[in-house]
């Protein structure tokens, strides 16, 4: 699965130095995540991505790591987020 890492903006806001201690979690759907920090700060990020670009960048994961069945399902499913992103957009 993707990792996804995110540097502490409140530790930047304080010190006008980036915190290069990443805080790392998981890619899940919903591409919003919950961080804290080494130092107590809580954050939240939101991914600008479409769902169909995630579920593709899982398809590819999953082939490279040999999971074909995986990968198979992931990419029928970003294909499916395409179709609803493209009908909606037109």
């Amino acid at each position: 699965m993707k990792k996804v890492m995110a540097p502490c903006v409140e530790c930047f806001k304080e010190t006008g130095i980036p915190n290069f201690n990443f805080v790392i979690q998981e890619q899940n759907d919903e591409c919003v995540y919950s961080f804290k920090c080494d130092k107590g700060h809580e954050f939240i990020l939101i991914q600008q991505i479409q769902r169909f670009e995630l579920k593709f960048d899982m398809a590819c994961f999953s082939y490279i790591n040999d999971d074909y069945s995986a990968a198979v399902m992931h990419c029928a499913s970003a294909l499916e987020r395409f179709r609803e992103f493209f009908v909606q957009a037109v």
